[in-house]
């Protein structure tokens, strides 16, 4: 497994000229991006805050026999 950085992630945020941005994920757009915002305090990792509307995801729940190890 390669080990994560910027020019390899499969969490892409595309912000264009225009002022509109998508999400893509695996090189697949997401719908319903209202925003992101990028946190990075000093030494510490960046973090990025998505806002999605209710149109680009769901919620499932598993039983607890049923998850699996990542």
């Amino acid at each position: 497994m390669a080990i994560p950085k910027p020019s390899n992630s499969r969490i892409v945020v595309r912000h264009r000229e225009n002022g509109k941005s998508i999400l893509l994920i695996d090189g697949k757009s997401v719908p319903g991006l209202m925003g992101f915002e990028v946190v990075q305090a000093a030494g510490n990792r960046s973090e990025l805050r998505l806002t999605v509307i209710g149109l680009g995801y769901r919620v499932e729940q598993e039983e607890a026999d049923q998850i699996e190890a990542v």
